[in-house]
């Protein structure tokens, strides 16, 4: 099985963040065998820049999305027992405002709602997944 490759990528060239689905298909020996998934830190960067360069909501939806899963996957999946469930201060809160922010986006959305039960139940607000997931 092939490694999953993050649809939010790095250029190596000169840094900038950019959607897969936007980027010009290239081969030779300009084909980079370096894709993979983003850091935490690279999501915080990506989300900076592709917000400020104005998104479409389908785009901040994967944004968040990339974002949620590789904060799970330092905090909650890690291999590394000094990681794992000790998310700093300053993670725990921009793990916030991005769930907050997907849930936005997500809205009312009926295909959407078991993710976002999901996402409520991350961020503590335990009442609500219930009531959402009684509701459905």
């Amino acid at each position: 099985m092939l490694p999953r490759i993050s649809p939010i990528q790095k250029c190596m060239n000169c840094g900038a963040y950019f959607f897969i689905s936007d980027a010009d298909k290239k081969r030779g020996t300009e084909y980079s065998f370096d894709l993979g998934l983003l850091s935490l830190e690279e999501c915080k960067e990506a989300i900076e820049q592709l917000t400020a360069e104005g998104i479409t909501k389908k785009k901040e939806f994967t944004l968040c999305r990339e974002t949620l899963l590789r904060f799970n996957d330092i905090y909650y999946r890690s291999d590394d027992d000094s990681k794992r469930n000790t998310p700093c201060e300053e993670d725990l809160n921009f793990f916030e405002e991005n769930a907050e922010r997907f849930l936005e986006i997500i809205g009312d959305i009926e295909e959407w709602q078991l993710l976002k039960a999901e996402i409520l139940r991350e961020i503590g607000r335990f009442d609500e997944c219930i009531t959402l997931l009684t509701e459905a």
